[in-house]
Parts: C-alpha cells; sequence; structure tokens
C-alpha cells in the first residue's frame, strides 16, 4: 500500500495539474495580460462565462476593484446586468466597495441603476448600507432609489442623517463661506492670514449656514494648527451645529488623535443628550477606532442611549462591527442589555443582516455575542439564514 502511494504521489510531481483555460483566462486579467485574455475570447469562449463562485468575470474584476480590466471586459461585451449565483450585479458589487470609479463606468456602459438584489436592495441602498457617502450622492444623481420604507428604521436614518450633513458641510464650504473672509481665510489653510484676522478682532467662534463653525471645520480638515490658533485666541469648544454635533465629533469621525486630546484638555464635556450627537457616535460612524478607545478612556459615557432608548453596541451589531463590540467588551459594557424596545444586540444584528444581506460580516459577530451570553428575543423566523440561525438560537 506504501509503494502504492509512493507512485501516485512521484506520479503527480512528473504531471503537475494543467490549469484549465477558464482559470488561465482568469489568470490573465488578474495579471493584466489582456492580449493573452483575448485569444481565449477569440476560441468561441463567452465572455459572460461563470468562473468562481458563480461569478463572471466582469463581477469578479468588480470584486477585486480592477477598473482597467472592468472597463475591457466590457468592451468585450460583458453584460453589465448579468447577475452572479446570488442575485448581484456588478454595480451592486461596486456599490458595497464603495467605489465610485466603478460604478460610473458601469453606468456608461449600460448598467441599470435601479436593479433590486433577492432581498430587495437597489445599488444605492447597498452604497447607503456601507456608509458610501460619495457614491451614493453619485447614485442618487443618476437616478438610484431606496425601497419603500428603508429609511424607517432608526439605525439607518440617524447614522446616515449624520453622514450627509457631514459630508455637506465639506462639499459646500466654497459657495458658503465665499463672502466671509474670515472662514475663506481657514479654509484655505492661511495660518498667518487668519492670525491677522484673529489680532483684528475677528470673531474665533464664526459659523456659517449650517451651525458649522471655524473650529469644527479646522477639525473636519485634520488641521491641529488651525484649530490650537483658534482654541488660544477664544474658540468655544462646545459649540454646536444645527445637528447638534461639536468640533469634538468632528474630530472624532476623522480618527485625529492629536486633536481630539487638544478638545480633552480645553475641557470640553460629554454633554450630548443623546448618543448620536455623542462623539463616541462620530467615531464609530466612520470607523474610527483608536478615537473611540481614547474618547472611552477620557470617561465618555458607553451607555449613552439615543432617542428610542438604543445603545452603541446595539449599533454595532446591526452593521457588523465586531471592532467596536470588542472595544466596548474590553471598556467593561454589558452587552447583554436591552434597548428602549426590550431588544437585544442580538436582535439588532437579525434586523442588520436581513437589511444589510452580508453573511459573512456577521457570522464571526454572532458568535462573539454568543460567547458573550447575548441572547436573541426575536423569533428564529425572523431569520432566513440557516448558518447564523444555529449560531444564534443553539444552546452554548
Amino acid at each position: 500500500m506504501r509503494y502504492f502511494m509512493i507512485l501516485i504521489l512521484l506520479w503527480v510531481a512528473i504531471h503537475p495539474m494543467v490549469a484549465t483555460p477558464e482559470e488561465d483566462f482568469l489568470t490573465d486579467l488578474r495579471d493584466s495580460r489582456l492580449q493573452d485574455a483575448r485569444f481565449f475570447l477569440e476560441d468561441n469562449h463567452s465572455v459572460n462565462l461563470s468562473l468562481v463562485d458563480g461569478h463572471t468575470p466582469l463581477i469578479l474584476m468588480c470584486i477585486e476593484q480592477r477598473s482597467h480590466e472592468v472597463r475591457w471586459l466590457l468592451e468585450q461585451g460583458a453584460d453589465p446586468n448579468l447577475i452572479d449565483s446570488e442575485g448581484y450585479t456588478p454595480l451592486m458589487h461596486a456599490a458595497m466597495k464603495g467605489d465610485r470609479n466603478l460604478a460610473q463606468i458601469l453606468l456608461q456602459a449600460g448598467a441599470l441603476v435601479n436593479l433590486q438584489s433577492p432581498l430587495g436592495s437597489t445599488a444605492l441602498q447597498l452604497a447607503v448600507n456601507g456608509i458610501h457617502t460619495e457614491l451614493a450622492d453619485y447614485l442618487e444623481k443618476r437616478g438610484g432609489l431606496i425601497m419603500d420604507g428603508y429609511y424607517a428604521h432608526p439605525f439607518l436614518s440617524e447614522l446616515w442623517t449624520r453622514r450627509q450633513h457631514y459630508a455637506r458641510a465639506l462639499s459646500l464650504i466654497e459657495t458658503r463661506w465665499m463672502h466671509h473672509e474670515f472662514l475663506k481665510t481657514l479654509i484655505q489653510g492661511d495660518y498667518e492670514g487668519l492670525k491677522l484676522l484673529l489680532d483684528s478682532d475677528s470673531d474665533p467662534n464664526a459659523v456659517d449656514t449650517e451651525g458649522v463653525s471655524a473650529l469644527m471645520m479646522a477639525a473636519s480638515q485634520n488641521d491641529t494648527y488651525m484649530a490650537e490658533l483658534l482654541l488660544s485666541r477664544g474658540a468655544d469648544p462646545a459649540l454646536k451645529d444645527n445637528m447638534g454635533l461639536n468640533a469634538l465629533w468632528y474630530a472624532a469621525f476623522k480618527n485625529n488623535l492629536d486633536l481630539i486630546e487638544l478638545l480633552l484638555d480645553s475641557g470640553i464635556k460629554d454633554d450630548a443628550e443623546f448618543l448620536e450627537n455623542s462623539s463616541l457616535f462620530g467615531a464609530f460612524s466612520s470607523g474610527a477606532y483608536t478615537a473611540l478607545s481614547l474618547l472611552i478612556e477620557a470617561g465618555w459615557d458607553t451607555q449613552k442611549t439615543g432617542r428610542l432608548g438604543t445603545s452603541l453596541q446595539h449599533y454595532a451589531a446591526f452593521y457588523g462591527d465586531l471592532r467596536t463590540l470588542v472595544i466596548l467588551k474590553e471598556a467593561g459594557v454589558d452587552l447583554s442589555l436591552e434597548d428602549g424596545n426590550g431588544q437585544t444586540a442580538m436582535d439588532s444584528l437579525i434586523q442588520g443582516y436581513t437589511l444589510n444581506e452580508g453573511e459573512t460580516l456577521y457570522t464571526p459577530v454572532a458568535i462573539f455575542l454568543k460567547d458573550e451570553g447575548v441572547e436573541a428575543t426575536l423569533k428564529a423566523a425572523d431569520l432566513d439564514n440557516i448558518k447564523l440561525s444555529r449560531i444564534i438560537y443553539s444552546k452554548w
């Protein structure tokens, strides 16, 4: 028997497995050998063939964010609306990646913007799920729609509203501030010019029509030097914009640790009435984990709740954010606490999975919460994923 196995191993070594033409084609695409890839297509192979996990070459290149190869495949006749085995189009994959350039290429090639996944998500909705603000704005301008009732879920509406407000605060700078010399000087990064204006009694607490102060804008631009100058001249770190966000929220969103330390030293307080206006939420909403940890160490309230009694662990579970949950656990937060509706973080995970459609994202979060003793109050019938159901509803 041993002799027979040795013969098999020798045969394999002498006769290595030969890659299939389809595998060679995919390798050529990944190595940007497009002339070699063209030979495959000229040999009567379809550019829309199914390759890895039911993905077409176009979808695989979208997943890998290879815009040059995507453009080439479209020129060879790849169908921009052909779905994969899970029902997702190339545009949906581009949306999940937050790749505006890919989305633009696909739409120019005839991709339909409002096709829906098996769970009813459009490309715009998937971009919103991933908090890809720039891409979502672009898709909306191209006619992208959200399914009815999507923003009815408070987790989505609260976070997305603040992300849009932040994006608007940045995108409208020039049009809103062009006639305000002090704010315009700040935006241009003219430190000496700003210093001269402050010496001439310009108001360090000047705000624009959105209530965004000079200090907030310095924070949003990661300009610690400007922020330090403004604070030294009397800028009030406690000022809030029209959404109720202060400069620390902006600094946390940008993960600017130096500015966070500067603002903490200025005596800024954790005075947000609701979680969504807390600087912790600013850090969470952009994945600024270092800033999140720093604020928790500084004593920011990890159990502050939102308007509906929702705490940060519920938001994290809803979005499949394992790292935030780990940070909260290390800070001593009881992850099993229920929200104002009597639901646990595991319930939030179920709701998030239903809307966001990502088993790979939610499975490790479900395992983590289960290990922490967090159970679901929602019924198993509310979850259509067998793998997640086994994790969530099993007895550990």
